[in-house]
């Protein structure tokens, strides 16, 4: 599925994982400046996509008991060039979204199962999602129950998987756990809502 050699498959069911995607440089000072956000640059909304309301969804996830879990965009050198090396993976095959939006779990919290391919109300759309971690945490394992596989991220770790797969996130034991996650997207998708919206060129 990708060219990539350092992308590795976990699971015949479609589960990848390249490993020190992150450097440990972008890393440590996108934790440090995430850490040092005034409140104002945290949202409990969830606007993940062209002006999607996602806060419904957001509140089925978390159970309603989330607190600015997501930073505005940032747009640092690091998470620029993190976009730009996500956009390598995925190459042109693929319609690479751009986030700039770094989540934040705490103890406690955890993602419900849910499938990426409909969340955008649109059967199938999503072709590839990916989770890239920042830091390590105790918990947090990304499973997937309808194949019985749990994995626990380290940090710099990037996961793929198919839009199709069902995934949720256990428990968070001792965060925060930091994260961007996105997808990839069909292109006759893109052409009807999102283009000219996502452009990792333009930041």
């Amino acid at each position: 599925m990708f060219n990539n050699p350092n992308i590795i498959k976990l699971h015949n069911a479609g589960v990848f994982l390249y490993k020190n995607f992150i450097t440990q440089n972008d890393r440590v000072t996108t934790v440090i400046n995430v850490e040092n956000l005034q409140d104002d640059k945290w949202t409990d909304k969830w606007p993940r996509v062209h002006g999607v309301n996602m806060d419904n969804r957001a509140n089925n996830f978390f159970g309603g008991n989330f607190n600015k879990n997501w930073t505005l965009p940032i747009y640092t050198d690091e998470m620029k060039r993190i976009n730009f090396n996500l956009k390598d993976v995925f190459g042109d095959k693929y319609l690479f979204l751009p986030e700039f939006k770094i989540t934040r779990m705490i103890n406690g919290q955890t993602l419900a199962a849910h499938k990426d391919h409909n969340v955008h109300d649109t059967e199938d759309d999503v072709l590839v999602g990916y989770v890239a971690y920042f830091n390590d945490f105790e918990g947090g394992e990304i499973s997937y129950p309808e194949i019985n596989f749990t994995y626990h991220p380290q940090a710099g770790d990037l996961i793929l998987h198919y839009g199709s797969l069902l995934h949720e996130v256990l428990p968070i034991k001792k965060g925060p756990r930091y994260t961007i996650a996105g997808e990839c997207i069909k292109k006759e998708y893109f052409d009807k809502f999102a283009k000219n919206t996502y452009n990792v060129d333009k930041h």
